[in-house]
């Protein structure tokens, strides 16, 4: 099948699935917002990035990577470069634009070069099922901020949170978010605020942004390799069958290409993430039609209200983005045991995730478990060695 009649076959799906089950796809769309809506804030709040110009510009890679890849692929913050831009208040605003871009351009070499094929071949499963349960995690423990204190919003979120359980394509959380808006928006209405691009340049600051840029860049590369792009491949061979999964490759292009253009126009350094398309999955979403029209709302509230929408977003009640989050977090690490198979890859699928917790870093939790996986090889390479010695001493007998 060319090229062309594969993107057709994807935007068929697409259309069809968001045709036939419209509710369950926009919930599904919204199913990310825990992780985007207080990561993207509180980096306009430190005036890192434009608000307006993260809106259109992810929900215009919502609607690009949804048509090509045909399935619910989320637009993410990059969250290691996020971290270290909200604990340095100092830095030149340019400085995360930098490291953005410096990640963009790495890995749109390790695409073109093959560099990232190859290391996507030479990586066991049970490793990027261990990413997967430790990042299933971290989300359900990253929601207790948003969980703590209860508030009256509990009432409305505790009973919606077993709907999905009970049925995973109910629209929950349209639900939530339907009367969350409701609740909060007539204290809160949006200005207009018309989107006017503003153009700068991520390399503005430099020589001083550079050395804290490329730190940011080299925290966030293990990362966005591993829960990006090898775990979102993986993750979705498994939840979405009937989809062809997209490649190592074709990942790390689309993760390149976003954030070498992003930056040009102060919005956010992003990413997809496993994380992203558990909970788009887990609140409906089955194509990529559900993040096409989450990108087209982004757009169109981007362009239209652009930072007339802070105070809206800033009063969107916490607790139920954690009820979002929960949930992503336990679907995650549900399917990152559920693929182990056998004692050996268990093992080294727990000892993953407990080494990316214990040193909350998943390049140091990806080399725990290739020495786990390295000692389980080398002790059935004793064993077959010491079994091959046994019979030779037996024939010499």
């Amino acid at each position: 099948m060319g090229r062309l009649e594969s993107l057709r076959a994807v935007n068929r799906h697409n259309f069809q699935t968001l045709w036939q089950s419209p509710a369950a796809e926009i919930s599904g769309a919204f199913g990310d917002l825990g992780t985007f809506l207080p990561i993207t804030l509180a980096l306009a709040r430190h005036g890192s990035i434009d608000l307006s110009s993260t809106l259109v510009t992810s929900g215009i890679f919502n609607i690009i990577t949804g048509a090509i890849f045909g399935i619910p692929l989320p637009v993410q913050p990059m969250k290691a470069i996020a971290a270290s831009t909200l604990s340095s208040p100092f830095l030149p605003h340019s400085t995360p634009l930098l490291s953005g871009l410096l990640v963009g351009t790495t890995l749109l070499f390790l695409s073109a070069t093959n560099l990232l094929r190859f290391f996507t071949e030479l990586t066991p499963k049970a490793l990027i099922r261990g990413i997967q349960l430790a990042t299933g995690l971290q989300l359900i423990l990253s929601s207790s901020t948003l969980l703590i204190p209860l508030s009256p919003y509990i009432l409305l979120t505790l009973p919606v949170l077993l709907l999905p359980l009970a049925s995973p394509r109910f629209p929950s959380a349209l639900v939530l978010i339907t009367f969350s808006l409701l609740y909060i928006l007539p204290g809160h209405i949006p200005r207009i605020s018309p989107w006017t691009p503003t153009f700068t340049s991520p390399l503005d600051g430099l020589p001083v942004t550079i050395r804290p840029a490329v730190e940011m860049a080299v925290s966030q590369l293990p990362l966005t390799l591993l829960n990006s792009i090898l775990a979102v491949s993986s993750l979705s061979e498994g939840l979405l069958p009937d989809v062809p999964a997209p490649s190592t490759t074709a990942l790390g292009v689309s993760v390149g290409l976003m954030n070498v253009c992003v930056g040009w126009v102060r919005g956010m350094p992003v990413c997809h993430g496993a994380g992203g398309l558990a909970a788009q999955w887990k609140f409906g979403a089955r194509s990529g039609g559900s993040v096409m029209v989450l990108g087209l709302v982004k757009v169109v509230l981007g362009m239209v209200f652009g930072d007339g929408l802070r105070g809206l977003l800033e009063a969107f009640p916490g607790t139920v983005l954690g009820v979002l989050v929960v949930l992503a977090g336990v679907e995650l690490g549900r399917c990152g045991i559920v693929g182990a198979e056998g004692e050996e890859e268990m093992v080294v699928t727990m000892m993953t995730a407990a080494g990316t917790l214990a040193l909350r870093n998943a390049a140091g939790g990806f080399v725990v478990g290739v020495v786990w996986h390295g000692g389980y090889k080398a002790a059935v390479w004793w064993k077959r060695r010491e079994r091959q010695a046994g019979e030779r001493r037996a024939l010499l007998g």
